[in-house]
């Protein structure tokens, strides 16, 4: 706040209950870190109400007096307003008890405080600009890795009403967002299996994984080895677009990840590669990066695997967007897709 601002006037109460909204819609909405919050002073002058512009006309000018600006109390271990609260202080617009009552509970908590964390901002950095979010753990989503709870689809569904289980599943928010559901591309009867990150832009456009400029590049790099969408199949780690193209966060993957599971146990492809940095985590559930991890074959299960059906063979490779930003990466990438070859010549004989 600046001594521009009264902080007992209900307007300026109210755009802080605005701007709390917003960051509690933001979190949701899969954004891990808010930095730079719109500072109040940049927001546009507050106009006066219609039944005040008269008075205010008539009023003689008076002298200006800012009232002291007061800061928000800092209250170690103590959580924000819960997203209820943020609904029923929306009261407050048509002078109801419940709104003020609502409102009085807000003015009690610390205005810099993370909206899940437990320890407030450090008081020396100002809520217009500098605004921490976390996101929930994964731990709040439960997969079917984890043997607590059932799996989102049906146990006994073919690809088909898998992909009609995606289709209806509505706890993942990026669906409200994305235009078409990204499922998978190619021959499910194929030897080798692709899972890339998630749906660009031409891919939500379209409805198919990889056929953007880095899915244009993917598809020149296996047709070096003579692999084409009909003797290969491709997925992703994400069915739905994230907004603006952002990595998704622990807890989509989290959400989509029973699905992917699943999907690769009814495909049983003889090989399976993991084409980018996110895949290779949510997949092989390795800590390390990317480039310690391609270039090695891996034996694959997941709980989704039928007793009897055996491990998988996966290879970890760049990203093809990653290789347009680094073309000297390319090498590494060029001896994955022969060792891909040669696996493939391998299952032939």
């Amino acid at each position: 706040m600046t001594p521009h601002h009264n902080q007992d006037c209900p307007d300026t109460k109210a755009t802080l209950l605005s701007l709390r909204a917003a960051l509690a819609w933001q979190m949701q909405m899969g954004m891990e870190s808010c930095e730079g919050l719109w500072p109040l002073e940049s927001l546009p002058p507050l106009q006066p109400r219609p039944e005040q512009a008269g008075a205010m006309a008539q009023a003689p000018k008076q002298p200006l007096h800012h009232a002291p600006t007061r800061m928000a109390p800092s209250r170690p271990n103590q959580a924000t307003a819960t997203q209820s609260n943020l609904s029923a202080s929306s009261g407050m617009a048509d002078g109801t008890p419940q709104g003020h009552t609502e409102l009085a509970k807000l003015e009690q908590q610390p205005l810099y405080t993370s909206l899940n964390a437990q320890e407030p901002i450090s008081n020396h950095q100002p809520l217009a600009h500098s605004f921490s979010t976390t996101m929930p753990s994964t731990s709040a989503t439960t997969s079917v890795t984890n043997g607590h709870s059932p799996p989102p689809y049906p146990t006994d569904c073919d690809l088909a009403g898998l992909r009609a289980a995606v289709e209806g599943y509505d706890d993942c928010l990026l669906k409200s967002f994305a235009t078409n559901m990204v499922f998978a591309d190619g021959n499910p009867t194929a030897p080798l299996m692709l899972i890339g990150e998630a749906p660009g832009a031409e891919e939500d456009r379209l409805g198919k994984p990889f056929v953007g400029q880095s899915g244009q590049l993917l598809d020149k790099m296996l047709a070096s080895i003579a692999v084409d969408r009909d003797n290969s199949y491709i997925s992703n780690v994400i069915f739905w677009r994230p907004p603006g193209n952002r990595p998704p966060t622990d807890r989509e993957i989290a959400q989509c990840l029973p699905f992917v599971e699943k999907h690769i146990a009814l495909v049983a492809p003889k090989l399976l590669v993991l084409v980018g940095g996110i895949a290779v985590k949510a997949i092989l559930q390795r800590k390390e990066g990317i480039t310690r991890l391609r270039g090695q074959w891996h034996d694959y299960r997941n709980p989704a695997f039928a007793d009897h059906q055996p491990s998988i063979k996966v290879l970890a490779t760049y990203h093809p967007a990653f290789l347009m930003r680094s073309p000297a990466n390319k090498r590494e990438a060029w001896l994955d897709m022969l060792k891909i070859k040669q696996a493939l010549a391998d299952l032939s004989n």
